[in-house]
């Protein structure tokens, strides 16, 4: 499997879904909508990632000229991760997570939090402001203290899982799909140090937005409140 550490371009291609269609997106290429529902009859694939397998079902040949055409690269398949497929276990490479905890595609998680305060202090760090497409979160929130994600909880998800351990991503230009400077991985570094018995797991890699497990699933809405936790 690859992803935008291995080919950066792949940050302009935008994802909707509509109809029960997913909907794909990208500059100069017409929209691609591939049925959420999938012949049976298409072939299913076992793949790795960090040498951890899981599978797909094959989104067809239309959609593999599509994403091959697009990223200008060797010949790759799309896949659709369906219900009782295999699944990867983050807790083998992420030991915050719970041995219950699952992925398919996802690095490690398939929720990322950061907060709208940890970027702006970021920033006045920075001569060229970071934008928050930057680290392609899944929810932002406003409201709360810089770096104070560790302590939010969402009524439909359960918090408990580790820092996000890896910054390579964010130096790719969201705008260009282009791999930038390590600016902001610099600034990072300088002030957001892990907690010295995360070290052996996360390296020199410092924390900034919090990946989630999810305990419930549900649906979230733009404008929904969060909760902190007080212990």
């Amino acid at each position: 499997m690859v992803s935008a550490k291995n080919i950066p371009r792949m940050v302009l291609i935008s994802v909707s879904c509509e109809d029960d269609y997913l909907i794909l997106n990208a500059p100069e290429m017409k929209t691609l909508r591939i049925p959420l529902e999938l012949p049976q009859t298409n072939s299913i694939w076992n793949c790795t990632r960090f040498g951890l397998k899981t599978q797909g079902r094959d989104c067809g040949d239309e959609a593999t000229e599509w994403i091959t055409t697009f990223l200008n690269a060797e010949h790759y398949r799309l896949v659709h991760y369906e219900t009782n497929m295999v699944t990867r276990k983050p807790c083998d490479f992420l030991p915050a997570f719970l041995p219950k905890d699952e992925v398919a595609y996802a690095e490690g998680s398939p929720l990322l939090l950061i907060s709208e305060a940890s970027l702006d202090d970021l920033n006045t760090r920075l001569e060229k402001k970071a934008s928050i497409t930057n680290f392609r979160p899944n929810i932002v929130i406003k409201g709360c203290s810089p770096y104070e994600e560790v302590s939010i909880i969402i009524i439909l998800f359960y918090l408990f899982v580790s820092h996000l351990y890896n910054f390579y991503k964010q130096t790719v230009d969201p705008d260009t799909g282009i791999m930038g400077e390590k600016k902001v991985l610099k600034a990072l570094k300088s002030y957001r140090k892990c907690d010295p018995s995360e070290e052996h797991d996360f390296k020199s890699n410092p924390p900034f937005g919090w990946l989630y497990g999810v305990e419930e699933t549900g649906i979230l809405e733009v404008g929904d409140p969060v909760y902190k936790i007080i212990s």
